[in-house]
């Protein structure tokens, strides 16, 4: 798919990027093709292939995932009691595949670690920071929100999960088999 100057898009990489052009490089003696991005969060600007960004990119969600997806943040989690660097592989792998549950699971998941423990790894707080700079950038857009009110509602509906969840023994479950709420929620729409 082609897009054009002045859309917003989310690339794995980066979350939510604007296209501002399309320029053509010579690379290894052959043309090639390149969007010119902005990352919308840091204002860092960044050239992609053309070739590759029908993989790496995504439509950014309309605004009934976005209101999907906050009402799967508020769902109670189980919190899994591996150990910090595997569970900060795993988050990673999910982190990276761009997928929209697997970022909202990562952000759930750390989330309940915050709450549990009081405090995250320094890997882990970055990258619970990173998921929640993309989710909170992409869902503004969606809905039209600001970044401000956004982040307030993901806040308010993460501490849902802990409120609905504490007292809750069981909780030391693997990650991967708890059922993930937003697969079913988009299946159903």
């Amino acid at each position: 798919m082609a897009y054009t100057v002045g859309t917003k898009v989310v690339a794995r990489a980066y979350g939510l990027v604007k296209v501002c052009g399309i320029t053509s490089m010579d690379v290894g003696g052959v043309t090639r093709k390149f969007y010119e991005l902005i990352i919308v969060s840091t204002g860092i600007k960044l050239l992609v292939p053309v070739l590759t960004a029908r993989d790496d990119f995504r439509e950014v969600m309309s605004p009934q995932m976005a209101q999907d997806i906050l009402r799967c943040i508020a769902e109670p989690m189980a919190v899994t009691s591996r150990l910090w660097n595997r569970r900060l592989k795993i988050f990673k792998e999910r982190m990276n595949s761009g997928h929209l549950d697997d970022w909202v699971a990562v952000l759930r998941g750390l989330w309940a670690m915050k709450s549990r423990y009081q405090r995250l790894s320094i890997s882990e707080q970055m990258l619970f920071d990173k998921v929640m700079h993309w989710l909170r950038d992409e869902m503004s857009e969606a809905q039209g929100w600001s970044v401000q009110e956004t982040e307030a509602q993901i806040i308010h509906a993460l501490s849902m999960t802990v409120r609905s969840s504490q007292g809750d023994e069981a909780a030391a479950v693997d990650q991967g088999a708890v059922r993930n709420p937003l697969t079913s929620v988009v299946t159903n729409s």
